[in-house]
This record gives structure tokens, C-alpha cells and sequence, in this order.
């Protein structure tokens, strides 16, 4: 909790860093100010170029588990819900994150920057059952051949997050790979600060 003047008593979100669901223990913090007031109130780990391998073995290994890997569109699409969901039930302590992160205004954070993350989630929600493949005729090719592709993920992406919407960003930039079955991390900045530290 905070007892910064305005933010008394919110609850400051876990600022563990995770490769999947393992906890990694950090070993360098930087300290998380108000801009507004520049006091320090919460520190925020930053990860070793180690604990950033750990982090793409494991976005790996989920890419590659069953669980994920076979899931249907419609469970992604549920998935996806589900975390807007989340994000609009904790909308008025994220809108105060975010205002205490970047030095905004609750009101801006709360009718703008979370309603923003909500809405790209539901967007992008509705897109994995519409994602097909194709068939074309064989256009050099003497006969009755076609060929057809097939749209599936192939690979982990990478995603930073810079100050100052780490949770809008996150939002607009990770879900169109979560939509398409693609693994994600992400980086977030150090100095992007503890609201961009939201674990459901």
C-alpha cells in the first residue's frame, strides 16, 4: 500500500518478475517515483539478460504446450474476455496506477487509458475464430493442382512496453498474437513503474 497524498491506501500490484509461472529472483531494483511529487514509493525489479532467457524459454514452452497449442478459437477468444473482464472489475485502482505511474489525471487514466486497454481486448477477443487459411490454383502448373495455406503461430514475439501507457500499449500491441495462438512476452521498462506490474 501507498501512502503517497491522494493514493493513501492503494494497493500496489505484485512486482514479481515471472519466466511462465516461475518467480525469478531479481537482484537490481530501481525505485518507482511520483512524478508528480518524485517521492519514491514502491521498487521495481530489473531483469538480467539470464532472466530474460528464461523468460523466452518459457514463452517458448508455452507455445508449444497442448494446453495453449490446441486450444480452440472460441477458448481463445473466452480467454481473452475473461482478461477484460479482470481489467474492467479493477478499473478504479488500475485508473489510480496509472495516474500514479505517469503523473496524469485519475479521471483521464479512468475514462480513457483503462476503458482503452478494455476495448482493444474485446477487439481483438472477436478475431480468432475469423482467421482462416486459403486455397488458390497452381498458376505454372499444368493440371488440377491447388495449393492452400494455413494460418498458425510459428514463433514467440517480443513486445516492449514504454512509458507512459504501459497498460493501453500492452493491450493494443500483445493481442493480436494472443488472438492468432502466437506466444508473448513482454518487457516492461523498469521506469514504466509498478502499474505495469498486473498479474491476474
Amino acid at each position: 500500500m501507498t501512502d503517497i497524498g491522494g493514493f493513501e491506501g492503494l494497493v500496489l500490484p505484485d512486482r514479481q518478475l515471472y519466466a511462465g509461472a516461475a518467480a525469478l529472483k531479481a537482484h537490481d531494483f530501481l525505485p518507482d517515483e511520483d512524478p508528480c511529487t518524485t517521492e519514491a514509493f514502491a521498487d521495481i525489479p530489473i531483469a538480467s539478460s539470464s532472466d530474460v532467457d528464461s523468460m523466452v524459454a518459457a514463452a517458448k514452452a508455452a507455445l508449444t504446450n497442448p494446453v495453449w497449442r490446441d486450444c480452440s478459437p472460441l477458448q481463445r477468444e473466452g480467454w481473452l474476455h475473461r482478461l477484460a473482464n479482470a481489467i474492467e472489475s479493477d478499473l478504479p485502482r488500475l485508473a489510480a496506477l496509472e495516474a500514479l505511474d505517469t503523473g496524469k489525471p485519475v479521471g483521464l487514466a479512468e475514462a480513457v487509458d483503462i476503458p482503452a486497454a478494455v476495448a482493444w481486448l474485446r477487439t481483438y477477443a472477436g478475431w480468432p475464430s475469423k482467421l482462416a487459411g486459403r486455397s488458390a490454383p497452381l498458376a505454372a502448373t499444368p493440371g488440377r493442382y491447388h495449393v492452400y495455406s494455413r494460418r498458425e503461430p510459428v514463433g514467440v514475439a517480443f513486445r516492449y512496453w514504454p512509458n507512459p501507457a504501459p497498460r493501453r500499449l500492452a493491450r493494443a500491441r500483445g493481442q493480436p498474437r494472443a488472438r492468432r495462438g502466437r506466444g508473448t512476452f513482454g518487457a516492461v521498462p523498469a521506469a514504466a513503474g509498478a502499474g505495469a506490474y498486473r498479474r491476474r
